[in-house]
């Protein structure tokens, strides 16, 4: 067979649908793909030498296509279409998609410095690849937050974090 390693498409932040054309060469093929985030090729030249996950493909007359799940959000990924038949197995050339950015991941940590009537709110920031602004927010003493239909606190106070600003590459960030 002969195998093209199409664009893929409906990327998300976790998820892609990847794409193949194979022209079966008069003998049935079966379609898969390769999923890695390298791309080297030195074991066999123009074939990924590792995949995170081998997919077989859906394949309807010439068309071949599998959907992947489980993505790291704003990641490079490398893919190569593949197929077989009883003739041998042949590769698409190597291309790659970049997931889309996350939602950032927070965590609130305990306070410290708590001395009436002063407190230092902590926490770490995941971006998620994007760009993120950073705020605490905060209620008085005795008073039991609620969560309006818009996502806001009602009757929050809120606070810029140091840093304000955490970059969409950073990992996770301290923030205060």
């Amino acid at each position: 067979p002969t195998v093209t390693t199409d664009t893929a498409t409906s990327i998300t932040d976790i998820s892609v649908t990847l794409r193949g054309t194979i022209n079966h060469n008069g003998d049935t093929a079966s379609g898969s793909f390769c999923i890695s985030r390298s791309n080297s090729n030195l074991d066999v030249p123009g074939v990924l030498d590792s995949c995170l996950q081998q997919v077989a493909a859906t394949v309807s007359g010439n068309a071949s296509s599998a959907n992947i799940t489980g993505l790291t959000f704003a990641t490079t990924y490398f893919y190569q279409a593949s197929a077989t038949n009883s003739m041998g197995t042949a590769y698409g050339i190597i291309k790659s998609f970049v997931t889309a950015a996350g939602a950032p991941i927070v965590t609130t940590t305990d306070p410290t410095g708590v001395v009436q009537p002063n407190a230092t709110m902590n926490g770490t920031v995941n971006a998620g690849g994007a760009n993120t602004t950073v705020s605490f927010c905060y209620i008085s003493a005795g008073s039991a937050p609620t969560l309006a239909a818009n996502g806001s606190i009602p009757g929050c106070t809120s606070v810029t974090a140091t840093p304000s600003t955490v970059s969409s590459t950073a990992g996770n960030v301290t923030v205060s």
